[in-house]
């Protein structure tokens, strides 16, 4: 290494307190430096770590350091401390748990040489995590707008105070500090740099911004000042009146004080985004007599013109003259949402699903975080994540399960809107933001969005059709309704999780709606319960979440089945109490809860159980009077999917048996399959889509100009029947696509044998002559065959077939593929039975289109002609 000059160019001062963590990182950016001609005076604040050691390890190697060990006396002592010690002509400022690029006193001196300024600035990078651990998370922060680059601005430019320009990314001539005799406030452990960067600023004649990141900036230390509650609000107030004495007694006052205030107004919002929820509203009240004291009469004093940002000055005046308004917005606005989860034992998780959450578009939430009595790491990564995230917060409580857990959540919430997530799940980086604007825009009290499906074993991504609207219940087309108004089966709508719905916090209260204590089965009663008593419910059909099936793959991929099999009665539990709140608040909504448990029973009972004494366990609870006290001997025929009639038929021969005849149950099922009209079953690997596209020249087509593409065969049972849409898009050569959807509805009656296909719905969406001319269709017997007509070479057809009853597992058709990818022989004369698609009145939006088309195309001509 160098030897240390007598009289070095550059005094890099770096001020340590207990960072031995990180400070090799922060030594070795500066004895790497390619600018040689240095000293470091780094001063150890009287760390209890080993933060002396590391630091006399490298003094011993490197003459260049000049090493400082004292009694703790606060980091603005050390700084104070370092520039009094300074040999150098500029002076740059390092924090122990932070570093340098590696040209970054090559670039500063450079620059602040060339350009003969005061100051120079660079961008910084702020990071967490790091590389060798592959969790490093960054982003670049500017330290001017692009216009401000390169450009050399004096101090007292109001454009220069814009830019908050930390001491440690800043190199700065040593005369301009000594001079001035600019040194920090001892007093102040926390924002003490605050008054250092007006001071510099203010009595710079010239400043330059580079383009370069020059400092990589720790957020995840959790011995950082920041992180400290009672630090940063007791010296917070000090800092500031010490800055505005300082502008008072060199001159500044009256010129600088809308600037000084608007910055106080930056400060507020930062410190109170670090402080703990607990200290916001006396702060807020501290902050208003702040401001009083500052100016004498507050709305005369102050120029709004000279703001830099109007809205700054009218928080102050909020925030002055109505505080406690100024606190109900300030909560609403930083807490609009707030996330719960609880976590036990999901370490091999939550580094992908917490750096999914703190990426939120939505930055104002807060992130209420339970460890459920974890055994493994979790904590330990909760722990770190909420070390540089100050919207974290994090309880413990030994193991009692979700539901316990998300119920403390509710109690500590803030947010205007409430979201339950699990712990190794992904949300899409939108999925608050959406969800919030759709909430707040109809006040709802619940949003409920769709989701998919994401198995870690096949890679293999599913969306989750079911989210809302499932097997056969329709929503009302309107943005909000509430369950009433939902036809059919209203509880066959909607998914019985939390996860993929945003609820109104304030209702969720008001009406006292907490989740089951219990170790399984505990957020459906929650759920229901909310949609029953929500009178504003609104849907969002987008997917924001990514459902993370491990099935095979980690040690808590089936921990639901085994929960189910270690709580047998709990989802019981859960229809039970869900039925009496029903009984007691919306009594005509219970017969159709009676049908939806025909579901939630038979999937527990005949899906989740695996051990015969389990399953007679249950048997038991059910046979004992269970189904008939939520009334399934008088349950309405059609308040059970036809999905569901052999599970329900199931349900309903326990009645023929007494508690302790499982095992004679059992065998009556074996003895007499329950037989039912029941939809066939799923027919696997259905095609539903397809193209073709015409490579024949008009001359080879003559007579022989129709393209079967698929046909649609309903199954010959005399209850089958069909609702279908199909979309279907033609592609002319190189001109805009025309997009329609085909309606069609149809039952099958079969008389004396013969099958014939009634049809009640046949109609396009839109109606363009384009489609309707020229798609055509024939029936025969139970099927129904779609052609369509060649109109030009190098066109084609695609077409998308869509199910719309309620049976989305089971099908009653089955779709033959006639016609796919490229037509170059010869192709079918039009049938004989052909029937147009055309027979509906033309869409009246679609009508003046064609009506402007026509007129445009006219004065087209006209142009055309000089007319």
């Amino acid at each position: 290494m160098a030897k240390t000059k007598k009289s070095p160019k550059i005094s890099v001062i770096v001020p340590c307190y207990n960072n031995g963590l990180f400070l090799k990182d922060c030594l070795d950016s500066l004895i790497f430096q390619t600018f040689e001609d240095a000293e470091f005076i780094i001063i150890n604040d009287g760390s209890i770590d080993n933060s002396a050691e590391i630091i006399n390890s490298y003094a011993n190697n490197d003459s260049r350091i000049v090493f400082i060990d004292r009694e703790n006396k606060g980091i603005s002592y050390s700084l104070n401390e370092g520039i009094r010690k300074a040999k150098g002509e500029y002076l740059a400022f390092l924090d122990s748990d932070d570093f340098y690029n590696l040209i970054f006193l090559e670039k500063t001196y450079e620059a602040i040489i060339r350009n003969e300024c005061d100051l120079v600035s660079v961008d910084y990078c702020e990071f967490t995590g790091s590389l060798e651990k592959n969790n490093f998370v960054s982003e670049i922060m500017p330290c001017a707008d692009t216009g401000n680059y390169y450009k050399i601005i004096n101090g007292q430019n109001k454009i220069a105070l814009k830019f908050f320009n930390h001491r440690w990314r800043t190199l700065h001539r040593k005369s301009l500090i000594i001079d001035n005799e600019i040194f920090l406030n001892e007093n102040i452990t926390s924002c003490e740099d605050v008054a250092f960067f007006f001071e510099t600023v203010l009595l710079s004649k010239s400043i330059i911004y580079i383009n370069f990141t020059g400092v990589f900036h720790r957020k995840d230390n959790l011995n950082s000042i920041t992180k400290n509650p009672e630090g940063m609000s007791k010296n917070f107030f000090e800092g500031q009146n010490f800055l505005a004495d300082k502008l008072k007694e060199r001159g500044f006052w009256d010129a600088q004080k809308e600037i000084f205030l608007e910055r106080c107004c930056f400060n507020y919002s930062f410190a109170l985004k670090n402080l703990p929820f607990d200290y916001h509203f006396k702060f807020i009240l501290d902050c208003s007599a702040h401001i009083n004291k500052l100016t004498e009469n507050f709305t005369l004093e102050l120029n709004k013109e000279k703001f830099l940002q109007p809205i700054s000055f009218q928080k102050l005046v909020d925030l002055a003259l109505m505080p406690l308004e100024y606190y109900g917005w300030w909560v609403s606005w930083f807490y609009k949402v707030t996330v719960i989860m609880s976590v036990f034992n999901s370490a091999e998780f939550l580094n992908e699903t917490l750096n999914s959450l703190i990426s939120q578009t939505l930055k104002e939430i807060e992130i209420i975080i339970i460890d459920d009595g974890s055994t493994d790491n979790s904590l330990e990564i909760l722990k770190y994540f909420a070390s540089f995230d100050r919207r974290i917060v994090i309880f413990e409580q030994e193991n009692k399960g979700a539901g316990a857990a998300r119920n403390k959540g509710i109690a500590n919430a803030h947010g205007v809107y409430l979201s339950f997530l699990d712990a190794d799940d992904y949300f899409y980086p939108t999925m608050l933001e959406d969800a919030y604007k759709k909430a707040h825009t109809h006040n709802a009290d619940i949003v409920i969005f769709q989701t998919e499906k994401y198995d870690i074993a096949t890679e293999k991504s599913e969306y989750m059709h079911y989210a809302f609207g499932n097997y056969g219940s329709y929503l009302p087309k309107k943005e909000v309704f509430n369950l009433t108004e939902v036809a059919n089966n209203p509880f066959y709508s909607f998914q019985g999780v939390a996860w993929d719905k945003l609820f109104s916090r304030r209702f969720i209260n008001k009406n006292f709606i907490r989740f089951q204590e219990q170790m399984v089965s505990n957020d459906a009663y929650f759920t229901y319960i909310s949609l029953i008593k929500a009178r504003r419910i609104t849907t969002l059909p987008k997917i924001l979440i990514r459902w993370i099936i491990r099935s095979g793959v980690s040690a808590n991929a089936n921990i639901s089945r085994v929960n189910h099999n270690k709580f047998p009665t709990a989802q019981l539990n859960f229809i039970r109490c869900t039925y009496d709140e029903i009984v007691k608040y919306k009594s005509e909504l219970a017969p159709y809860w009676t049908g939806f448990a025909v579901k939630a029973l038979s999937w527990h009972f005949f899906d989740r159980i695996d051990f015969e004494e389990i399953a007679e366990q249950v048997f038991d609870e059910l046979a004992d009077g269970f189904l008939e006290y939520i009334g399934f001997f008088s349950l309405p025929n059609n308040h059970v999917p036809l999905f569901f009639k052999t599970q329900y038929l199931q349900l309903l021969r326990i009645l023929d048996f007494k508690k302790g005849e499982f095992l004679q149950y059992k065998q009556s099922l074996i003895d007499e399959p329950i037989k039912s009209k029941s939809p066939i079953s799923k027919i696997p690997g259905q095609k539903n889509c397809g193209k073709v596209f015409f490579l024949q020249d008009p001359n080879e087509v003559v007579g022989r100009h129709c393209c079967p593409l698929f046909s649609v065969r309903i199954e010959e049972k005399d209850w089958a029947s069909i609702v279908l849409k199909v979309q279907f898009a033609y592609l002319p050569d190189n001109k805009k696509a025309v997009i329609d959807s085909y309606n069609f509805s149809a039952y099958l009656s079969i008389i004396n044998g013969i099958s014939k296909l009634n049809f009640l719905q046949t109609e396009w969406d839109l109606g363009f002559p384009m489609l309707m001319d020229n798609i055509i269709f024939t029936l025969n017997a139970n099927i129904i065959t779609f052609y369509g007509k060649y109109i030009k070479k190098f066109s084609s057809y695609e077409f998308r077939i869509q199910l719309l009853t309620g049976r989305e597992i089971s099908s009653t058709f089955i779709v033959d593929i006639l016609s796919n990818g490229d037509m170059k022989g010869p192709m079918s004369p039009t049938p004989n039975n052909v029937k147009g698609s055309h027979n509906v009145v033309k869409n009246e939006y679609i009508s003046k289109i064609e009506e402007l088309t026509a007129k445009v195309e006219e004065l087209s001509e006209k142009l055309k002609k000089g007319q």
